[in-house]
């Protein structure tokens, strides 16, 4: 399940567990360890920072930045492929219809 893949991600993000291991950064870190392009890899670690619960410097949880989406992610009413159009920023959604 892919929001199950992205609180994952958010969690070795919020660890730093990528400098730890010897990579870059996240990113770095899913595309050597899952042979992901870093295209693939850069879009996981975005939808993780939008649709993950975050954590305040107090430890107290805080909401998605998307929590709609994120709910909808989880209830499998949304894919992969609508979390793509949802997060895209809208210039490049723009330019890819008009332009």
């Amino acid at each position: 399940m892919y929001s199950v893949m992205l609180d994952a991600v958010a969690e070795l993000e919020s660890r730093n567990v990528a400098v730890t291991a010897g990579f870059r950064n996240t990113k770095q870190l899913l595309a050597g360890m899952l042979q992901l392009s870093p295209t693939e890899a850069g879009a996981r670690v975005a939808h993780a920072t939008q649709l993950a619960s975050r954590r305040a410097l107090t430890g107290e949880i805080l909401a998605p930045l998307l929590p709609n989406t994120a709910a909808a992610l989880a209830a499998g009413q949304v894919g992969p492929a609508q979390v793509r159009v949802i997060t895209e920023p809208i210039g490049r959604s723009y330019t890819t219809c008009h332009g």
